[in-house]
């Protein structure tokens, strides 16, 4: 006897100008409250899997690799971290 399975999966394919717009609101978000912004800085894909305000932040695996690279101890930090990475890599890919 034959059978045929069929397997769906699902792929979430992001370009880059839709990663810096989604970085772009996820550090909004954390600007209007201390409460996502403590969690943003303490573990930033928990920040990114739960949203804010009924927001979602799709990233992908490079962004979210990004963001946990980061070590930063206040917002600040973390946007001026944040900024030389992003400044980084996109010199390295022009």
């Amino acid at each position: 006897m034959l059978t045929n399975s069929v397997v769906s999966q699902r792929y979430t394919v992001l370009d880059p100008a839709s990663d810096h717009s989604n970085i772009n609101r996820l550090m909004a978000a954390a600007m209007i409250n201390k409460g996502f912004c403590s969690l943003l800085l303490q573990n930033p894909l928990d920040a990114v899997r739960k949203g804010f305000a009924g927001e979602s932040f799709p990233l992908s695996q490079w962004a979210q690799s990004l963001l946990l690279s980061i070590q930063a101890d206040n917002l600040p930090e973390f946007a001026q971290e944040l900024s030389a990475k992003l400044y980084a890599t996109s010199s390295v890919t022009q």
